[in-house]
C-alpha cells in the first residue's frame, strides 16, 4: 500500500507562542545556508516550506540573505496538501516543482528527512544531484545520509545547549522567575558539508579550476603567488576573476575553504585538533584556534564539545 503521511496539526506554530521555549535560531540557520549557496556561485534557489514557526523562521533567514544579494527564492509550500495525504501525491507535487525550477538550483529543506526525500525524488525525475540540483537539510542526522548512499549537507543544531538552557529556564520558572516574552534562541553549530551540495557554479572556468585545486590541497602551503604560478596567470588578473565571479578575493576563498573543512572535520570526525589544523592548512593548533574563534566566536574545542556526536 502507498505510504500515508500525516503532518502535525496546522495550529502547531501558533501554540508555540504561548509557551516558554528554548529553540534553535532557525533564522540564523537560514542565513548561513544561503551564504553557503551564494559562495558556491548559485543564482537560482528554492525552499521546501510548511506552516510551522521554526520553518517560517528558517525561510525568513534564507530569503533575507538571498534578497540582500539581489536574488529571489522559489518556494514550495507543502501545507497546501490535504491534512492526510499519500506519498504518491507528495512525490508528484515535488517532482513537478523540481523539473520546473531553473538549473542549476540550490534547495534548502527544513529537515534532513525532507532533504533526503528531495534527493530521491530529484533522481527519480532524471535530475543530477548536486550538478543540477544541490540540496541541503537541517538537523545533521547521519542516518539520512547512510540511507541515501550520498552524504547530505545539513545544518547542525546545538541540541545539547538547547537541553541545558531548557533545564536552566525550567529551574528559573520553578523559583518564581517570570517567563521570557519570546523563545530563547540558540545559534546553530554550522553547516556540515556533504556530497549533496559539493559543486561550484560560476561563469569563470579559471575560477572553477583554481577553487577545485584549493579544496583538493588544503593541507598544502597555498598562496596567491603559488596559484598564479601554477595556473600561469598574473596576480591582478586572477584577483579580478575571483572578485567578479565570487565577490571576494583569492586569500578570502582560501581561508573560507580551510574554515569550512575544519568545521566539517570537527562535526564528523574524532581526529585530534592538531591533526585537523594540519589537514586544513593551518601552521599549528594555535593558528587554527585564533582564526576559528575570530570568525565563529568560539574556539574549535568548544565547537566540537557542543556538537552532536558523529555516527560511528
Amino acid at each position: 500500500m502507498p505510504q500515508r503521511i500525516v503532518p502535525p496539526p496546522r495550529s502547531y506554530c501558533h501554540g508555540l507562542r504561548l509557551l516558554p521555549l528554548v529553540l534553535s535560531d532557525m533564522r540564523q540557520a537560514g542565513h548561513l545556508a544561503a551564504r553557503h549557496f551564494l559562495e558556491q556561485g548559485f543564482a537560482a534557489f528554492g525552499f521546501l516550506d510548511i506552516v510551522y514557526y521554526n520553518v517560517q523562521q528558517l525561510r525568513q533567514g534564507f530569503t533575507e540573505e538571498l534578497e540582500r544579494s539581489g536574488h529571489s527564492c522559489r518556494v514550495l509550500d507543502i501545507s497546501r496538501l490535504s491534512p492526510v495525504y499519500q506519498w504518491d501525491e507528495y512525490a508528484a507535487l515535488v517532482k513537478e516543482w523540481l523539473i520546473g525550477l531553473p538549473k542549476p538550483v540550490a534547495l534548502l529543506a527544513y529537515s534532513d528527512y525532507r532533504a533526503a526525500a528531495l534527493v530521491t525524488l530529484a533522481r527519480e525525475a532524471g535530475l543530477s544531484v548536486p550538478n543540477e540540483v544541490a540540496i541541503a537539510g537541517v538537523g545533521h542526522d547521519p542516518f539520512e545520509s547512510a540511507l541515501l548512499h550520498i552524504s547530505l549537507t545539513s545544518m547542525a543544531l546545538n541540541y545539547e545547549r538547547i537541553g541545558y538552557d531548557a533545564m536552566r529556564l525550567l529551574d528559573d520558572l520553578m523559583h518564581g522567575a517570570p517567563p521570557p516574552d519570546e523563545p530563547l534562541k540558540i545559534p546553530p553549530l554550522g553547516l556540515g558539508l556533504g556530497d549533496s551540495t559539493d559543486t561550484l557554479y560560476c561563469a569563470s572556468p579559471l575560477v572553477r579550476r583554481v577553487v577545485g585545486y584549493i579544496r583538493d590541497n588544503l593541507a598544502d602551503d597555498i598562496s596567491t603567488a603559488m596559484l598564479t604560478d601554477r595556473f600561469s596567470v598574473s596576480r591582478r588578473s586572477l584577483q579580478r576573476e575571483f572578485t567578479n565571479a565570487l565577490g571576494h578575493g583569492i586569500h578570502e576563498e582560501i581561508l573560507r575553504a580551510r574554515l569550512r573543512h575544519a568545521q566539517h572535520l570537527l562535526l564528523n570526525s574524532v581526529l585530534p585538533l592538531g591533526e585537523i589544523a594540519g589537514r586544513c592548512g593551518f601552521s599549528d593548533l594555535r593558528a587554527l584556534s585564533v582564526t576559528f574563534k575570530k570568525h565563529f566566536g568560539i574556539p574549535p574545542s568548544i565547537f566540537r564539545a557542543q556538537k552532536v556526536k558523529p555516527f560511528q
